[in-house]
């Protein structure tokens, strides 16, 4: 039976692997499954668990359930859950029976961890200066306003004092922030250690019980530097908390090892803004003794892949049961695997998911069994265990559809601009219906740019970049200088500057495809990109006239207002050698903005933009809407989507993301091949939702 091209509807069909967790004994895996709600245009999330000898099987059937741990026994499943309509901890057993919710805390939790005992139980509780309080049901709350008329309709009013104020992808930060509570295993006497204003990221015990290790920035500039957090030692039974890395760093997930003698971490020099390595050290359990055990691999720990495919997932490091390992995530030349990095000296290999983008793992207590949830030049992730070398496959959430529908699997290449590196690219061939193009043929091409642009592309399964190869266009996507995965250096490169030696790689990354692949038409060519590639899509519409058609997302226009608006932008500011954009030297800001480029814009450009955006706020596509229609050039078409994030495009509302792929289909097909198809009548939506 032949193949069907993929359709932007599609996007509703395909289910994802979220995060995963292993129980002590290495006989069951429990996993996050994300699917679509069309009717209530949101995801539904659910666990599975897996036992020796079975198959995956649906375990939860609550609409969020999320974060998933076994007990240290084994005997239960701690999850994260809105079953009581906010986000607390509920608890499973194992062998069946119904959920019981374990926190009662008014704002919810976001993190939980399990005492090494499995007697207590380290929550992040979102509070405000009252502290712990009873959660409040959504009845109990608007009666309480309907008493308080002036806190009914003033509700609303954001006061804000503090330069850090706000998160993309969380909001306005409000009166609350996340604190260390300790709560009993059945949820009783939670105890608040930690205090406001300071943030708190991550929970860990140490194996006696007595600390308990997060990240957070508590220095006197705490609001100046979002960009700075530090390992903490937070005692659980009184005593002073303790620092226990540099105040440098931008660090994450601590953990100690099982002896409690040192504690690892993932950190960052802020210093460099993102653009060095992510390393991981290990500091002993009184802050002395810092070492860096990935000082000579010139790869980035953690998962630097930028895909539209994003299950529920985190990818925290583990220790071996010796303590002579560590495993964690890595990013390198487009693929995100397993690693595993001796205690000691620092060796490193690739333990589990070669040739994969894997985004979540776990190892049972043994520190033999470990599963990974991890994506494919086919598919967008299934569910692996890996015991003995050897490698199972799990899950086969996905394998219908892609019986049904075809897959053009990337090409991959190299590029190198004139006094350039080697650049790694890929090419998605044309796939029009989800047939192969008839030799001889020429098609057109569109040039996709990653956000970041501290990312990497990966030619594991990307949606966007299917749908354009169903309906006879080719892609390139490249890996240019910024990009993480490729050392220290090559990241650094575009530090100050972006649009120079960036635009080199990624314009030499689509001429070597135009060289290579005798089905492009170089007369043709698209380009597009969000965010950091929506800033490069601006820049080179407004430096050349070589491509038919441009696509803009959710981009950078003008940094001096970039400055002042975006949720921690005013970082930005060592980028232009510690200039404030609002002095009489605005030069970096004038040369680095593609809206000082405007007029010279003649290429057709669609421009998306998400109203929520708290990373590059909606004026950014605002002011270059206008500065393109007003020039009068080009044609420019401005599309808004309310009540988004700047992550639209990966985890945005389900319909909305249709509505984008349609719009950025359409676009293309006008200027590149002149068609003129009719977007779809909100009537007709609504019937297809409905079937």
């Amino acid at each position: 039976m032949s193949k069907r091209g993929i359709e932007s509807r599609d996007l509703l069909k395909l289910r994802l692997i979220g995060d995963v967790d292993v129980s002590p004994d290495g006989h069951q895996v429990v996993a996050v499954v994300q699917e679509v709600n069309e009717k209530e245009n949101t995801y539904k999330r659910t666990l599975h668990l897996w036992r020796q000898g079975d198959e995956l099987r649906p375990f939860t059937s609550g609409e969020n359930d999320t974060h998933p741990r076994f007990s240290p026994d084994g005997s239960w499943i701690g999850f994260i859950s809105k079953r009581s309509g906010q986000p607390q901890l509920w608890r499973i057993p194992v062998h069946g029976g119904e959920a019981q919710q374990v926190t009662r805390i008014e704002g919810g939790i976001s993190d939980f961890a399990v005492s090494p005992d499995g007697r207590r139980i380290a929550v992040l509780a979102s509070l405000d200066a009252k502290g712990v309080q009873a959660e409040k049901s959504e009845k109990e709350k608007e009666k309480e306003l309907e008493e308080d008329l002036y806190r009914k309709f003033t509700k609303d009013v954001k006061v804000i004092e503090h330069l850090y104020h706000k998160l993309d992808g969380e909001g306005f930060y409000r009166d609350r922030a996340p604190q260390v509570v300790v709560v009993n295993a059945d949820g009783s006497e939670p105890r608040q250690l930690t205090e406001l204003p300071y943030r708190y990221e991550g929970l860990a015990w140490s194996p006696d019980g007595r600390e308990i290790y997060t990240a957070v920035n508590r220095e006197p500039d705490f609001d100046q530097h979002p960009d700075r957090k530090h390992v903490w030692a937070i005692p659980v039974d009184g005593g002073g908390p303790r620092r226990l890395s540099p105040l440098e760093f931008w660090a994450a997930n601590p953990n100690p090892s099982p002896d409690g003698t040192r504690i690892a971490f993932m950190a960052n020099d802020s210093r460099e803004l993102g653009y060095d390595t992510t390393k991981l050290y290990v500091v002993d359990r009184d802050g002395q003794g810092l070492q860096c055990l990935t000082a000579d691999l010139d790869r980035t720990m953690g998962n630097a892949v930028v895909t539209d495919m994003v299950g529920p997932a985190r990818g925290d490091l583990q220790w071996t049961p010796d303590g002579r390992a560590l495993y964690l995530l890595s990013s390198a030349s487009g693929f995100t695997e397993v690693l595993r990095v001796d205690a000691e000296s620092g060796r490193a290999e690739v333990a589990a998911g070669s040739g994969r983008a894997v985004h979540s793992f776990r190892l049972d207590a043994a520190g033999r069994v470990l599963a990974y949830a991890g994506a494919t030049l086919e598919g967008p992730g299934e569910l692996y265990l890996v015991e003995d070398g050897r490698e199972e496959r799990l899950s086969t959430l996905n394998d219908a559809f892609f019986r049904e529908v075809a897959v053009s699997v990337p090409v991959r290449f190299e590029a190198r601009a004139e006094g350039g590196p080697p650049v790694e690219c890929w090419a998605v061939a044309p796939l029009p219906g989800g047939r192969p193009m008839e030799p001889g043929r020429k098609a057109p091409a569109i040039l996709e740019i990653h956000g970041g642009p501290m990312a990497m592309y990966s030619p594991a399964y990307f949606f966007e970049f299917q749908l354009l190869a169903a309906q006879g266009w080719g892609v390139v996507f490249t890996n240019p200088r910024g990009s993480q995965g490729y050392g220290e250096a090559f990241c650094k490169a575009i530090r100050d500057r972006w649009g120079e030696k960036d635009a080199a790689d990624v314009m030499a990354g689509l001429d070597e495809a135009i060289r290579r692949f005798d089905w492009i038409d170089p007369e043709r060519l698209g380009v597009t990109g969000g965010s950091y590639g929506g800033y490069m899509t601006n820049w080179i519409v407004g430096h050349t006239d070589r491509f038919k058609a441009a696509v803009s997302g959710r981009s950078v226009a003008e940094w001096r207002t970039m400055i002042g608006t975006s949720d921690f932008g005013w970082t930005e500011v060592e980028r232009a050698g510690g200039v404030y954009p609002w002095g009489r030297d605005d030069e970096w800001y004038r040369q680095q903005s593609p809206i000082t480029y405007a007029e010279n814009v003649s290429t057709p450009l669609l421009i998306e933009h998400q109203e929520g955006d708290l990373r590059c706020p909606i004026n950014q596509g605002e002011a270059f809407f206008t500065a393109v229609k007003a020039t009068g050039k080009a044609p420019v078409r401005f599309v808004r989507y309310p009540d988004e994030f700047h992550g639209m495009s990966r985890t945005g509302k389900p319909w909305h993301r249709v509505h984008r792929l349609d719009e950025i289909v359409r676009w293309l097909g006008r200027y590149l091949e002149g068609r003129e198809e009719k977007a779809p009548e909100q009537g007709e939506q609504r019937a297809e939702a409905a079937s």
